[in-house]
């Protein structure tokens, strides 16, 4: 991420996402990825949706919807896509716009949100795990 971004790898943090798990249990946390530079902060999860997760990542921010504040907004594979879509620009692969493309049906919406996933019922707090209704 740090060459795609063009920043150097110790502005790159990467910790357990509290809010995404993977496995057939949904036990095994999904990897949250922190970028801190003079310019500010973002964060990301894989892309997993691709053919290469290691090579394109999504960046989380507000839902418009539900203003859930880490959800997908945006597909990243390079700074330029950054630049894109902060100058309103941006579009997933499929043509959609970036705010209605990579976010739908993730965990991070507030279950009532119509971009939510089917089965969401609960937010997970980042210091316990446990669930709590949004």
């Amino acid at each position: 991420m740090a060459t795609a971004l063009g920043i150097n790898i110790d502005a790159v943090t990467v910790r357990d996402d509290p809010i995404r798990h993977y496995g057939v249990a949904r036990n095994i946390p999904g990897d949250l990825i922190e970028v801190t530079t003079d310019e500010g902060h973002w964060c990301f999860i894989p892309d997993l949706s691709g053919f290469d997760p290691l090579w394109t990542w999504l960046m989380l921010g507000e839902c418009p919807e539900c203003h859930a504040p880490q959800v997908p907004v945006v597909r990243v594979a390079t700074l330029a896509d950054l630049g894109e879509y902060y100058l309103g620009q941006a579009s997933d692969p499929h043509g959609k716009p970036a705010s209605t493309a990579p976010g739908d049906s993730d965990p991070g919406h507030h279950r009532y949100c119509p971009r939510a996933c089917p089965d969401t019922e609960t937010v997970p707090t980042a210091n316990t795990g446990r669930g709590m209704q949004p």
